[in-house]
């Protein structure tokens, strides 16, 4: 079936219908996922199973809990333990875990909870082997194929397609970004915290210790602090933006999500302010889009800056107070589910909603 599918719910049941609208799978199930690589999941009776573009139940449903398909497997919670399935449903990977991420470049991060110990993470490839064993302090990036797992008030980078290590004798990191530059910290000034500066993969220092915090690097810019405020620099530590903003996110699509004056904004790659200080929330831009919130209301801007999705969506703030913080949802392969009163819907980069009540 050569359409694209997009789930939609019609009152409290969840089928799919095509982009204009039109229910294509009836709406029969409990709920139900937007397709990854050609299977949905769906609930029936509580549990959760896959369907393929025509409908059929192709993975019966089975499971307590699952999660897309990545690279051909997908987490499947079985009696409280999470495994892997393929798209055949053949347990691939034994349940073992407590918790099973997604499949990314033949890796996955999985963890192991033990009573009175703790947690346990490590990294398993697609044959369930063991290519990180569990440890309790673990950082990975899977998407640049490495791990930091910390011993003895050290790091060890390693390289997971090799296995192996680079040490890194520093107190803390901070994992991710777009370069081969890692942020790190070491020693402790006068207040007792940390100082950061960036090494490249080989340990080697390449922007002196400076910084009370520093981040990784996305699009040749990384967040610093000084001051308990955020500035911005480049790959050679060069400060393009003073620390001046309360928070941020990281750069995407070529802008920053900050707040100043307890209001978000953003600003370009130079720091220029490009959409302005008034949002009371805003997220990173994904597929064009970003999330904004005035109040208790939130929508998507476009990266002009213009309201692309009206901001007519609820927001519980009082669990947002609670919590301390905030989920700003993002668009994925043109979707994002958004609350409409006591329910939620998808609804697409144009704004159509794909429900009826």
């Amino acid at each position: 079936m050569d359409v694209t599918l997009i789930p939609y719910r019609n009152g409290d049941k969840w089928g799919f219908a095509d982009p204009q609208g039109n229910i294509i799978i009836p709406c029969t199930f409990e709920d139900a996922h937007p397709f990854k690589e050609g299977l949905a999941a769906v609930m029936v009776d509580e549990l959760i199973g896959f369907i393929n573009p025509e409908g059929k139940l192709v993975i019966p449903a089975d499971y307590e809990d699952v999660s897309d398909f990545s690279e051909g497997l997908a987490a499947v919670l079985v009696d409280d333990k999470y495994g892997y399935i393929n798209s055949a449903n053949n347990m691939v990977i034994a349940p073992a875990y407590d918790f099973a991420g997604l499949f990314k470049n033949g890796y996955a991060e999985v963890e192991v909870e033990e009573a009175g110990t703790g947690q346990f993470f490590g990294i398993i490839n697609q044959e369930g082997n063991d290519v990180i064993e569990l440890s309790e302090n673990f950082i990975i990036d899977i998407q640049n194929k490495i791990a930091f797992v910390g011993m003895d008030d050290r790091y060890e980078l390693i390289y997971l397609e090799n296995n192996t290590s680079v040490p890194l004798p520093y107190e803390d990191l901070d994992v991710g970004g777009q370069t081969d530059l890692i942020a790190v910290a070491k020693g402790y000034d006068e207040t007792g915290l940390p100082t950061y500066g960036y090494v490249d993969k080989a340990g080697k220092v390449k922007i002196d210790f400076q910084f009370e915090e520093a981040y990784g690097f996305f699009e040749d810019r990384a967040i610093i602090a000084q001051n308990d405020l955020y500035g911005l620099i480049d790959p050679q530590g060069n400060v393009i933006v003073e620390p001046q903003f309360e928070d941020t996110h990281e750069f995407s699509e070529g802008l920053l999500a900050a707040k100043k004056d307890d209001k978000w904004g953003f600003l370009d790659k130079s720091g220029k302010t490009v959409i302005g200080f008034e949002y009371d929330y805003a997220g990173a831009f994904k597929e064009g889009r970003a999330y904004v919130r005035k109040g208790d209301k939130y929508g998507f801007i476009n990266l002009q800056g213009e309201v692309a999705i009206p901001l007519k969506y609820e927001a519980d703030i009082a669990l947002l107070e609670e919590a301390d913080i905030e989920f700003a949802q993002s668009f994925e392969n043109g979707l994002v589910l958004v609350n409409v009163g006591d329910n939620v819907t998808y609804i697409d980069l144009a704004g159509k909603e794909f429900f009826n009540d």
